[in-house]
């Protein structure tokens, strides 16, 4: 059975947050994986200035050309804005995001290090909220590998792609967002990164495969790789591994992107669901 987030109390971040809190925040984050702040109510800047402190955020970031990025908060490029609401005939956000396990940015020759996620509008009914998000630790699915299996992972490396992502999602027919145009498809730059990472803070080892991103494994044949990934990619997600988050409004999620996968849950309908999201930097994963 899935257990819960840790929650990390006695912080106010609106008010200010000093360099040892801030250490807090940052030990727990390392230890737990996922961890959750309530009651924050954050304004886009103060999210992103909280997530900057935390690790840096790639400041006024260029986006695709092409409509095929969320919609931001006017002023704060860094923030997308996660939402199935519709204004004017128009998503004011992504509301395919989550739709398979994911790790963010993966397919990106430097994916994101951090994540941070604040409620601001959270679908309730019958006094439960619903659309909770899932998290798998990955280091710990590693951990659980036998040595045979490690030695046969180490030093393989596997193909991330963000147009195998958007294919999957169309699909699985959960693409909301526009499908890749031919010129966006051509300039999409796959990434190689190996199929077993170790952690640039903790040194610890994770497997560094998902369903969402990784196409195939380099220099395997086609069959053998897409049987080692799926067995992988099953073995991830068992719920020995997992936590679940059950979001409140003005809640503060941060996740550790290297360490985590995640995976968002559809269970409100057309019921109103926005969040926003910042994530830092990243190495070049080894």
């Amino acid at each position: 059975m899935a257990g819960r987030v840790y929650e990390v109390e006695g912080f106010r971040i609106a008010d200010g947050i000093d360099e040892a809190g801030l250490r807090v925040v940052r030990d727990a984050l390392l230890r737990h994986s996922v961890v959750v702040l309530r009651d924050q109510y954050l304004s886009p800047v103060q999210q992103l200035d909280f997530t900057d402190r935390l690790h840096p955020v790639e400041r006024n970031p260029v986006r695709p050309a092409g409509g095929n990025h969320a919609p931001t908060p006017e002023g704060v490029p860094e923030i997308v804005i996660m939402s199935n609401i519709v204004e004017n005939g128009k998503p004011i956000g992504l509301s395919d995001a989550g739709v398979m396990w994911h790790t963010d940015m993966h397919g990106q020759a430097r994916p994101e290090l951090f994540g941070s996620l604040s409620a601001v509008t959270i679908p309730v009914r019958d006094g439960v909220a619903l659309g909770d998000t899932r998290f798998t630790r990955t280091t710990a699915a590693y951990d659980a590998l036998d040595d045979a299996m490690k030695s046969r992972l180490s030093g393989l490396r596997a193909v991330q792609s963000y147009a195998f992502y958007i294919d999957e999602l169309q699909r699985r027919g959960a693409l909301s967002r526009p499908p890749l145009t031919e010129q966006q498809r051509a300039a999409v730059v796959e990434a190689h990164h190996p199929l077993i990472r170790t952690h640039p803070i903790t040194g610890r080892r994770l497997i560094y495969v998902a369903e969402s991103y990784t196409d195939r494994i380099d220099d395997m044949e086609a069959e053998e790789g897409a049987e080692l990934i799926a067995m992988l990619c099953d073995h991830l997600v068992k719920d020995e591994f997992q936590v679940v988050h059950r979001w409140r409004e003005g809640d503060l999620l941060i996740w550790d992107n290297c360490a985590t996968q995640h995976k968002a849950t559809f269970d409100y309908g057309s019921m109103p669901r926005r969040l926003h999201r910042c994530g830092t930097t990243g190495p070049v994963p080894e």
